[in-house]
Order: C-alpha cells, then structure tokens, then sequence
C-alpha cells in the first residue's frame, strides 16, 4: 500500500485535515496515513518522527486554505518563510526527497504563485493541485479528487515493464493499487 503524509497548519485546516485523514486511513490503514496530532505520542521527538514519515511518504498532501501564506508569527513575519515553521519544514523536507507533491486548495484558496513562496518551496507552485469544498466534500469522492487524476498521471508516466522479468516496477503497482482504492472512496 502507497503511504501519505498529510501536511497542514492546524489553526486554519485541521477540520478538512481530519476528514480527509479519517477518509484515507478507512480505506488505506492506519500505518499507511500520516497526521501529526493522530500519529505522535506524547514525549515523542516530534521533529525526528515528521523526518522519518516524510521519507516513508509516497505522497504528501498539502492542505492550503485561505490564510496559509499570508499567517503570521508574533512578530508580524509570514510564517511560510521562516525555515523552522513546521509547514516549511515539512514541504521543504518532502521536495528535497523527491515526493510528489498534491497541493490540496480548500473553500476556494488560490495556489501560492512562484514569487510568493520562498526559494525551497516555489516548486509547489507548479504542481497540480485538487480543489475541496465543505459543500462538495462527499460528492463524487474526496478521495477520488485527491488523487484520481494525478495518480493516473503519474502512472502513466512511469508505465514501464521490465523486459526480463516481464513485471510492473513496484511503484507502478503501488500507483495502481492508489488509483483503484480511491475509485473505490
């Protein structure tokens, strides 16, 4: 099964972070679905378990709402630019590992432009992103425009069989297997 990480600020998308977690995890486990608040127990190295979800993840999914690049900390600064914010971190983290990237807009958010985002993280401008809205939440499938499109994408894009063995590549099959069970949602 293909691992997710879902990564958000909790004082603005923890409502749709929760659903879409709840969603995920019906249909793909507990082990195979990442949120901080549900997956780190208390006195936990929080930064060390983020670090090594991350690299388990063959997804991240990046819940962007309406106030996410223009928060602030309490010196009045976006908090997007400072390295240290776990959002920054987080995506900074993922894109240096070479994960593919859903930025998930919600109620309507703009995707972040190139030259609103710091260096590490512009690349996030240039990914195709899903839109959510509470009031279309169910309809259709969350799970589905999460990742229906961009999973057939990226299937396609690695479709390659070994010629000696005559087998898909196991990230093909882990696609694959992605694909159906959000056919299924």
């Amino acid at each position: 099964m293909p691992a997710i990480f879902i990564s958000y600020r909790r004082s603005e998308t923890s409502g749709f972070s929760g659903r879409i977690y709840d969603r995920l995890r019906a249909i793909l486990g507990n082990a195979n679905v990442f949120m901080d608040v549900e997956s780190i127990e208390p006195g936990e190295d929080w930064r060390a378990r983020l670090r090594e979800r991350i690299a388990r993840a063959d997804i991240v999914l990046v819940l962007i709402g309406a106030e996410w690049l223009t928060l602030t900390d309490e010196h009045g600064r976006r908090r997007i630019d400072d390295p240290d914010d776990v959002t920054h971190w987080e995506i900074a983290g993922a894109a240096a590992q070479g994960k593919r990237i859903i930025p998930i807009l919600l109620q309507g958010a703009p995707l972040p432009r190139r030259t609103d985002l710091p260096a590490l993280l512009a690349p996030l401008a240039d990914r195709q992103y899903v839109e959510i809205r509470h009031e279309s939440f169910d309809a259709g499938s969350c799970g589905a425009r999460i990742t229906q499109v961009h999973v057939a994408q990226a299937f396609q894009s690695l479709q390659h069989i070994d010629s000696d063995v005559g087998n898909f590549c196991p990230v093909q099959i882990q696609l694959f297997e992605l694909q159906q069970i959000f056919q299924m949602l």
